[in-house]
């Protein structure tokens, strides 16, 4: 009964996320912390949707088939997220996990 409405998501790992996101450049990048942590330092390209407004997504993301990655500080944030995002319709939804696993450049 209860699996029809589940939330269903993908997980990798940030080391992962990068090498896809530098071969998939349609891939969208979320972070779900809130806007003070996104602008003291994000991921380059990434969008900023506060976990406690992820009901935005629909008002930024038409596709509901876009392939999407989210990520948080230390990806509880993003799984919830993440969970959020596939109950809303997502259908390829992914949680990197936490940018302070992320090796590359970050950006204010």
């Amino acid at each position: 009964m209860f699996g029809r409405y589940s939330a269903r998501f993908n997980n990798i790992t940030m080391a992962q996320a990068r090498e896809a996101l530098e071969r998939d450049p349609s891939i969208i990048l979320i972070d779900v912390r809130s806007r003070e942590e996104y602008a003291s330092g994000h991921i380059m390209g990434s969008i900023n949707i506060p976990v406690d407004e992820a009901d935005a997504i629909v008002d930024i993301i038409d596709d509901k088939d876009a392939k999407i990655f989210v990520y948080s500080k230390s990806g509880a944030r993003s799984r919830r997220a993440c969970a959020e995002f596939s109950r809303k319709g997502y259908t390829d939804v992914t949680n990197i996990g936490g940018i302070r696993s992320w090796t590359g450049f970050t950006v204010r």
